[in-house]
């Protein structure tokens, strides 16, 4: 069993089963509206991961990219910067003394 996550309000009729055919090399091909669910597109890397219900194996397929979407956001503020602990607790001083109204 296949559980869909992370569906948006877009799709027309988002809870439909969806049936998917393997080839004779396990290749499959995925509804246009699972890929727009998903938020997913050619070359990108699917989850499928098992979760135990009971008695049953339920499948929970998700995309990679969507995984950890924060991960990275504030590299480029980062870049550059002195991160050693004399630098950070100074920047740290800094706003501090900042917010109080002083500079």
């Amino acid at each position: 069993m296949v559980r869909r996550a992370g569906l948006r309000k877009s799709n027309r009729n988002p809870m439909r089963t969806a049936h998917i055919k393997l080839t004779s090399k396990r290749q499959a091909t995925f509804p246009k509206y699972v890929c727009e669910t998903l938020g997913v597109g050619p070359g990108d890397t699917l989850i499928l991961a098992p979760v135990i219900s009971g008695t049953e194996t339920e499948w929970v397929l998700r995309s990679e990219k969507n995984d950890m979407p924060w991960f990275g956001a504030l590299r480029s503020y980062a870049e550059g910067k002195d991160h050693s602990p004399s630098a950070i607790k100074a920047s740290i001083a800094k706003e501090m003394r900042r917010d109080r109204g002083g500079r």
